[in-house]
């Protein structure tokens, strides 16, 4: 096969790379967050659940959360962000036109490797209780279990670090 079958596929899949986020990423990241269909939340409510990108870009400047932003031929296109002292998995979000290309899976990774080399035995995040969402097959595909307990119309997934 010669080179144009090559470069056909070069085409047909764009150039990934994931990275820690940078505070220059923030108002992108803001963009993905608000621009997601299931799950979503405004600017103003992230604000009234205290998720601003000056509190997100003081949270990593301590140590404590760490993010990583997934660009698509160097486009912001997903994000997720760790807490290490919560043992949390606190976001993981792909706008919409970028699903399938595995950014998610890819960055559950990435969030899950990082808590568990920081020591954390036991992860945990939640979704909305929807059983209809998207989240839910996604997270049970990646190991994740629930117990399906509804609290403030969210339900918890964990993970156990491999022995």
């Amino acid at each position: 096969m010669g080179c144009g079958y090559h470069r056909a596929m070069n085409e047909q899949r764009p150039h990934i790379e994931l990275r820690t986020v940078e505070p220059a990423d923030l108002p992108a990241i803001t963009i993905i967050r608000t621009s997601v269909l299931e799950n979503h939340l405004s600017v103003d409510e992230m604000a009234a659940r205290g998720i601003t990108e000056a509190g997100i870009a003081a949270e990593m400047a301590t140590g404590n959360l760490r993010g990583w932003v997934a660009l698509v031929g160097g486009v912001p296109a997903a994000f997720s962000y760790a807490r290490r002292a919560e043992s949390t998995i606190f976001a993981m979000f792909v706008q919409p036109g970028f699903e399938g290309l595995g950014l998610g899976r890819r960055l559950m990774a990435a969030s899950e490797d990082w808590l568990f080399a920081q020591g954390v035995k036991d992860i945990w995040l939640t979704t909305d209780e929807n059983p209809a969402i998207r989240a839910h097959g996604f997270y049970q595909r990646l190991g994740w279990v629930t117990d399906w307990a509804v609290e403030a119309g969210e339900v918890t997934y964990w993970k156990r670090r491999a022995p």
